[in-house]
């Protein structure tokens, strides 16, 4: 790694202090919504107010049609079998619950003195939407963004900034109550989890009765494997053998692919990316360890209870919360990626023979969740003009240029430069947006990327810079990183037990996620906005 004013090496290193979240977080509190909206009780993600405008109304009742992105037609195919409510605030009446398109009548909406706040009260499976004004007159859009991440776990902001500007106001853990699980309504926050038991049948199925109680076991009947409803990833919760090098891990691949746990193929070592996935930053506290998961689920992460059972010395832990990912080190046969569930979690590269866990992951399900048309197009989609490249993976769009920069589309360069502490990165957002058209490319709704967020640009194959070059329009992203690469903020807040806290950082020299305990570092800005 290159050298810094501050050594970044040290972001990356194990973090074991216990930590303490705050759950009290109220989503209303931080929304732009009239205090008359919070007050009607009513889901409130987004909303707009369509008003009856005279001519020749007659007093009638008036419908609304909806469509997404322009097209009526495009409605159901992107909704992967999940119904959407929009709800009249005025009366708490709903309006439509429907994974088609259609045009839907308001009750008791009268022309041409009336007027009616129109908010989506549920959002469809892995999608956030919001309502617009349409074009024309006593019309409205819903228009849907696909949202492919899971989240962070993080629902605490910093105590005097604005949450919608960081991890906390943002993202499926801000609006959990508005989304659809698929799976137990026990699934914290914004994850979604089912269990499966060893004969492939969910839980409650007839052979499935599994209980609160209920541990993983190898009988056809007992618990075996937790699908993450919202990635189409499936989990193997029994624990998987002892600790292996990484060279050994590889090895064993050909044993875990003969595998049919749970009644499931397609098993093999994890990606990085996919073992981030789970990670919870505000997982549960055992002795003085927090463990960067969601054990009522995914109980094979729990590293204390296998040091526990071990006996393993405290030096032993941080090492023995890490788990091997199917990625070696770019261009260096001595390292290999791997995730550590200490601390908040981080994505780290380990000596390649260090001894870690193997979870087994299978994406036989991944198909089922993820067919819809929107997503078999290429995953980038770049706009030289507007100097924004959108990945259709994960519904994001990102700015090419670091905050500070600005795209030339003349020569497709970014010129400028800038650099951050934190307070400042949070505060960016809002000043790009308030700008013209040049600097925010048109939009109004950009903000600090969380954890997942930013560390999903990563491809943990490449080095100096750590992302893609497979093709043109990521190229333009590499080429704002340039030569010296460099770490960039986060808006992921982890609150240190006692007072103060931490922010997660990217490294985009080798792909490092950890922890920067200094927040009046100079780190470089990229902001993102939910592609609507």
């Amino acid at each position: 790694m290159m050298n810094w004013p501050f050594d970044l090496r040290r972001l990356f290193q194990p973090r074991n202090v216990s930590r303490s979240f705050g759950r009290a977080f109220s989503l209303r509190r931080f929304l732009d919504v009239p205090k008359a909206l919070r007050a009607a009780g009513a889901s409130v993600f987004a909303a707009v107010v369509v008003a009856g405008c005279g001519g020749g109304g007659g007093g009638g009742t008036s419908d609304f049609l909806v469509t997404v992105d322009g097209s009526t037609a495009a409605l159901s195919g992107r909704f992967e079998g999940g119904d959407v409510v929009l709800k009249n605030i005025s009366d708490n009446s709903t309006i439509a619950s429907s994974s088609a398109s259609g045009t839907y009548r308001i009750p008791g909406f009268k022309d041409p003195v009336s007027s009616s706040t129109v908010i989506v009260d549920r959002h469809p499976i892995n999608q956030l939407c919001i309502v617009r004004s349409g074009a024309a007159e006593l019309s409205m859009r819903l228009e849907c963004v696909p949202k492919r991440l899971n989240d962070t776990g993080l629902v605490t902001c910093r105590s005097g900034a604005s949450c919608p500007t960081e991890d906390a106001g943002s993202g499926r853990d801000a609006i959990t109550a508005q989304l659809r699980k698929v799976g137990s309504a026990l699934s914290p926050l914004g994850f979604d989890y089912t269990r499966l038991c060893n004969n492939g049948q969910e839980e409650g199925g007839p052979e499935c009765k599994l209980t609160a109680e209920s541990t993983p076991g190898n009988e056809l009947r007992d618990w075996g494997c937790t699908r993450d409803n919202h990635t189409g990833l499936v989990w193997r919760v029994v624990g998987y053998g002892t600790r292996s090098t990484f060279a050994e891990a590889r090895d064993r691949v050909a044993t875990i692919q003969e595998q049919n746990w749970c009644g499931r193929a397609g098993w093999n070592l994890p990606t990085a990316h996919q073992l981030q996935s789970v990670l919870n930053s505000a997982g549960p506290v055992q002795g003085t360890y927090r463990i960067a998961a969601s054990l009522a689920f995914l109980p094979s992460f729990n590293f204390s209870a296998r040091n526990q059972a071990a006996q393993q010395t405290p030096t032993d832990l941080v090492d023995m919360s890490g788990f091997w990912s199917s990625d070696s080190a770019f261009n260096n046969a001595g390292n290999a990626w791997a995730v550590s569930f200490e601390g908040a979690g981080r994505v780290v590269l380990h000596p390649a023979d260090r001894a870690l866990y193997l979870a087994p992951v299978s994406t036989a399900d991944f198909p089922q969740r993820f067919s819809d048309p929107y997503h078999s197009l290429d995953r980038w989609q770049f706009d030289a003009k507007a100097g924004t490249l959108l990945d259709r993976r994960s519904g994001l769009m990102w700015m090419v240029c670091s905050a500070g920069r600005s795209y030339n589309a003349a020569t497709g360069a970014c010129d400028g430069a800038g650099a951050f502490t934190f307070d400042q990165a949070l505060a960016r957002p809002a000043a790009v947006n308030a700008g013209a058209a040049a600097v925010n490319g048109g939009y109004a709704d950009w903000r600090l990327p969380n954890r997942a967020e930013l560390g999903s640009l990563i491809d943990h194959q490449q080095r100096a810079p750590a992302v893609s070059s497979d093709n043109a329009l990521t190229l333009a992203l590499r080429q704002d990183l340039g030569v010296s690469p460099g770490a960039y903020w986060t808006s992921s807040w982890v609150p240190r037990a006692g007072s103060g806290g931490d922010v997660f950082v990217v490294d985009f020299v080798d792909g490092l996620i950890g922890l920067a305990p200094q927040l009046d570092l100079q780190l470089r800005v990229r902001l993102v906005r939910d592609a609507r």
